[in-house]
């Protein structure tokens, strides 16, 4: 299987990062779950960097500069169903949402090729 290589906002990496601190809050019961749960910490330390990267590096225009974002397949079908779990919790009037929920249909368009 080749990578998923998708192109993200800085805006929908904080969303992710703090989507991320909420991996200790699912709490995982079918083995489906244990694997994603998983392999949603080595997401989260991807994450994490790109995170840290953008918040060292914030300037007024790079909010329009977008990032690399390399996943294995079994990393972005993880990362989809952790987001598709957590994406009604989060209001629609957030902008979270809409960068999560962007991000998700691009995932899901990726992992269907």
């Amino acid at each position: 299987m080749k990578p998923i290589k998708t192109k993200v906002t800085p805006d929908q990496i904080m969303a992710l990062e703090k989507l991320m601190n909420q991996i200790e809050d699912y709490k995982a019961i079918s083995l489906e779950e244990k694997v994603t749960r998983s392999v949603l910490f080595d997401i989260s330390d991807k994450i994490h960097a790109r995170y840290r990267k953008i918040i060292k590096s914030v300037d007024l225009f790079s909010n329009k500069k977008l990032i690399g974002l390399e996943l294995k397949f079994h990393e972005g079908y993880a990362l989809y169903s952790f987001i598709q779990i957590f994406l009604p919790k989060i209001p629609n009037q957030e902008k979270a949402h809409n960068d999560l929920l962007k991000l998700s249909l691009d995932l899901h368009q990726k992992l269907q090729q």
